[in-house]
């Protein structure tokens, strides 16, 4: 059998995979150490296209192309005389350099064939007298550190490769936090976040940014260290701008909010608690979806800015906080849509103050009636809250067989999240599951997703008795299963 990934742990099991995510996080400090030794310059970013440029050590060409591939980019190319002057000034001569330096354009897989190495064909030209040579010994481009001509040279000299890097900036690679991240990028771009725990606020500069982990919430944190937001999310164009896999966390007491989220920007596939705060605070027409929000003063203030408001929780679970979701206003009016999520033990779960409306729709709601199509039911998680009775984000917030939230919500209701290419749960597992033996109460088209953050995993019907946490497997992780059941008792 085949563990499913993306999967929550408990027990002895989550303390192995957080092992696991600690091996991961030190091979990538591992890489992003021995790496950074080979860059003399960069990342120098592009103003107008938000490319970074680095130049090396003095190395061979098949070292520079080889430590490009590892950031995700490749030798750089050329397109234009502003552009050959731009690399120029800062990059091949940031510092003083002198010395020549390699860029993309090669002709070593035909001869007297010159090609860029991201594949474009060579357009503009900025080649010395005499240039380009055609000694077949001499296959790959530099350029000439003080006029920025071109001239061809051998790939086993020693000499400072410039490579460009596109697409998503990557933490802790190309920046060592994800904050400087942010100050080097440009409207629009992307931030991927490796494994890890990153004690630091986050200001999106008012930028349209898509800030994701690449491993999901369960291995990626987010540590605000002080009191005041942690994350303030505030794009000028927020439409694709948002937050996607992490949890975020409080160090030490913090009355005030944790996640400040503006406009049309989106929250997803996170963990979140602020023990003595607000978790999340939204404006406008944000979105919050497959997110735990669990532990806190407060889970959601939804509020009006300048206008009507229309935020929208969806696909979440909210759990084990003194007030779950409150709206209010100040000024226009402010409605929250609850979508197909779930709450449980929040001492005040719902509060609407004047001008201000909580609209449910297809939830499951264990702290009493709201009317509609909702139900009013325990969710019935795997291990939430844990052994010590507290709901932590660490608990297994996944959905018992039997649960009344498998198949239960609504499909045509839910927002697309554009961080990811399709609707994905808090723990990385795919939305609209079809549990066969379950009568669907949700909404279609297609598979039914269900309620809460995490989608249902079907499993086998029969198990061996000696599979105690039900996992497909025999292993050690049982025996503290059998432990810790045998301490609770009946």
């Amino acid at each position: 059998m085949t563990r499913k990934s993306g999967r929550m742990l408990t027990g002895e099991s989550r303390r192995a995979k957080g092992v696991l995510a600690g091996a991961v996080v030190l091979g990538a400090l591992t890489f992003v150490q021995a790496a950074s030794a080979q860059i003399d310059r960069g990342p120098i970013v592009d103003p107008t296209t938000g490319s970074r440029f680095y130049r090396t050590v003095p190395m061979t060409v098949q070292s520079g192309m080889s430590l490009a591939s590892s950031y995700g980019g490749v030798l750089t190319n050329v397109e234009s005389a502003a552009q050959n002057t731009w690399i120029l000034q800062n990059v091949v001569q940031a510092g003083g350099n002198t010395v020549r330096a390699y860029i993309g354009l090669s002709d070593d897989v035909t001869e007297g064939l010159l090609g860029w190495m991201n594949g474009d064909r060579l357009g503009f030209a900025n080649w010395a007298s005499g240039e380009p040579s055609n000694v077949q010994t001499r296959d790959f481009t530099v350029m000439n550190a003080t006029s920025g001509a071109w001239s061809m040279a051998e790939g086993t000299a020693l000499l400072p490769v410039v490579f460009r890097v596109s697409g998503p900036i990557r933490v802790p690679t190309e920046y060592p936090t994800i904050q400087q991240a942010i100050s080097a990028a440009i409207d629009g771009q992307t931030i991927e976040v490796l494994p890890g725990v990153y004690t630091e606020k986050l200001d999106y500069q008012g930028k349209r940014l898509m800030i994701r982990s690449v491993e999901g919430a369960s291995i990626t944190t987010i540590v605000n260290p002080s009191q005041g937001p942690g994350v303030i999310i505030n794009p000028v164009n927020s439409v694709g701008a948002g937050l996607h896999g992490f949890t975020v966390t409080q160090s030490g007491s913090n009355p005030f909010v944790l996640i400040y989220v503006q406009g049309r920007a989106t929250i997803s596939g996170c963990r979140i608690s602020n023990p003595t705060g607000f978790a999340v605070q939204m404006i406008d027409e944000a979105v919050l979806s497959d997110s735990l929000i669990v532990g806190s003063g407060v889970a959601v203030l939804s509020e009006a800015g300048a206008q009507a408001s229309r935020n929208t929780v969806q696909n979440c679970t909210i759990a084990g906080n003194n007030r779950g979701i409150a709206v209010q206003t100040v000024g226009p009016p402010a409605t929250l849509t609850l979508l197909n999520s779930v709450t449980i033990a929040n001492v005040a779960p719902f509060a609407a103050g004047a001008g201000a409306n909580i609209l449910f729709l297809s939830n499951v709601i264990a702290e009493g009636p709201v009317g509609g199509p909702n139900l009013n039911a325990s969710a019935q998680f795997a291990n939430a809250p844990g052994g010590n009775g507290v709901y932590d984000v660490t608990d297994d917030y996944r959905l018992l067989p039997g649960s009344p939230g498998i198949d239960a919500g609504n499909n045509g209701l839910r927002k697309i999240i554009p961080a990811v290419a399709q609707a994905f749960d808090v723990g990385g597992m795919p939305r609209y599951i079809d549990a066969p033996d379950v009568v669907n109460t949700g909404a279609g088209p297609g598979p039914i997703c269900d309620t809460g953050a995490h989608e249902f995993e079907p499993v086998p019907q029969t198990f061996c008795p000696g599979d105690f946490n039900r996992d497909g497997f025999i292993d050690f992780f049982d025996f503290d299963e059998f432990i810790v059941a045998f301490e609770v008792g009946c």
